[in-house]
């Protein structure tokens, strides 16, 4: 491998051409050869990873005038800004961790492995080494793309508190673009993991696949978009119907996990969403403020002992009695409609919380994020007034009031 690799260099340094007519290639020939290449290019990946931990870790560009690594990088080397911060987060791991240097030497892990732990750890630095041997234990079994699942779940436990911010953060940062091209439309846009999820669902359950046999069957793009306009099309048709979805996103998470108790080392906890993947706990506690719960009891991974009923946290005709009293979102002077509305718990049902009609606040989707991913929190006073404050560290403090809706109130 070494050999090739030195080859490579030589053939790279003389200004050989890279290119050569393989047309008369037999098709293992051909795939011996990229082969032989990839593994020499990791090589290679693996050296310069070793190489730049070191020059990062002296600072070597600042002899250039150069503000930051990447900038040296971008600017001396063909690789973008984007490209040259991810190789100095995966060189700074190598450099630092002495265990993960030597299973990449090795060849226990790869580059790409290393990249997905780098980015996992990114504000999480001081938990790596305790868990390092766990992380590279995972990664030398798993694929790099399979890698990624168990470092968002590592992540999400590592730090409920950071993890809740990133939830937060990515709420924050939801976006949708609409431009006029020539001849139609470019959308672009973001959203959170349940918005996507919601999405997802709708989109697909709208436009399912065309049936066998269908000519020019629809790719999954193609039908996601005709979703997208059909959407739009029956909230058009009839707006009065519109308001919070009734179905449930489904969201499978152990119990150790919701409850907080989760071990780091445990790389299979479960806190997962379906159409989306691993999501930090702030964002299962919120969705089972007000959903269905269903208690399925394993034993080891696969083996089902039991299978119970589905039951909804706040009933039909409790929620019906909140909606009549609230009539809209209770923070600030927000007035999103309570059929917009989520039924937040004051004090969690997991921390003994009651569900009943003094516990029980309409929130509107953006303020029930803000509450369980933001920081803030909410109680309500004897005299009926709601109370939020803000408590979240990276946020200021602020602090609103305003007496509470009853039946009969104008909000004029």
């Amino acid at each position: 491998m070494w050999v090739l690799m030195d080859r490579i260099e030589r053939m790279f340094v003389s200004g050989q051409p890279i290119s050569s007519d393989r047309s008369s290639w037999s098709d293992a020939a051909l795939c011996a050869e990229v082969i032989d290449l990839a593994s020499a290019a990791e090589r290679a990946n693996a050296r310069l990873a070793v190489a730049v931990g070191e020059w990062r870790a002296r600072e070597a560009w600042r002899s250039y005038g150069a503000t930051s690594g990447p900038a040296w990088l971008a600017e001396h080397t063909p690789m973008t800004r984007r490209a040259a911060a991810r190789l100095c987060r995966t060189a700074r791991l190598v450099h630092e961790h002495e265990q993960t240097a030597k299973a990449l030497e090795v060849g226990d892990v790869t580059v790409a492995h290393v990249e997905v732990l780098a980015g996992a750890v990114r504000r999480r630095e001081e938990l790596y080494p305790e868990h390092e041997d766990t992380l590279l234990s995972a990664a030398s079994s798993l694929p790099p793309d399979d890698l990624v699942t168990v470092a968002i779940r590592w992540r999400s436990l590592a730090d409920d508190q950071l993890a809740a911010v990133d939830a937060a953060a990515a709420h924050e940062q939801r976006f949708f673009h609409v431009s006029e091209t020539f001849g139609g439309g470019r959308i672009d846009g973001f959203v959170d993991p349940t918005g996507t999820a919601t999405v997802i669902r709708a989109l697909d359950a709208l436009v399912p696949p065309d049936p066998a046999g269908t000519p020019d069957p629809r790719p999954l793009s193609v039908r996601r978009a005709d979703g997208l306009v059909m959407l739009a099309e029956q909230w058009l048709d009839a707006p009065e119907r519109a308001g919070r979805a009734s179905f449930t996103l489904n969201l499978v998470i152990d119990v150790d996990t919701l409850l907080g108790k989760a071990s780091l080392d445990a790389c299979d906890a479960r806190c997962d969403l379906d159409n989306f993947g691993p999501v930090g706990r702030a964002i299962a506690e919120r969705l089972a403020c007000d959903a269905k719960v269903a208690r399925i009891v394993m034993a080891g991974k696969s083996n089902v002992l039991d299978l119970g009923r589905s039951t909804r946290v706040v009933s039909p005709e409790l929620r019906k009695v909140v909606m009549i009293r609230d009539r809209h979102c209770q923070i600030g002077r927000c007035r999103v409609p309570a059929k917009w509305c989520d039924v937040h718990h004051i004090v969690h049902w997991l921390d003994g919380g009651e569900t009943n009609l003094d516990n029980l606040v309409l929130l509107c989707r953006r303020h029930h994020v803000d509450h369980h991913e933001g920081g803030w929190t909410i109680s309500r006073q004897p005299d009926g007034t709601v109370t939020t404050e803000w408590t979240t560290p990276h946020r200021h403090p602020r602090r609103r009031r305003r007496r509470q809706s009853r039946p009969g109130r104008s909000d004029l």
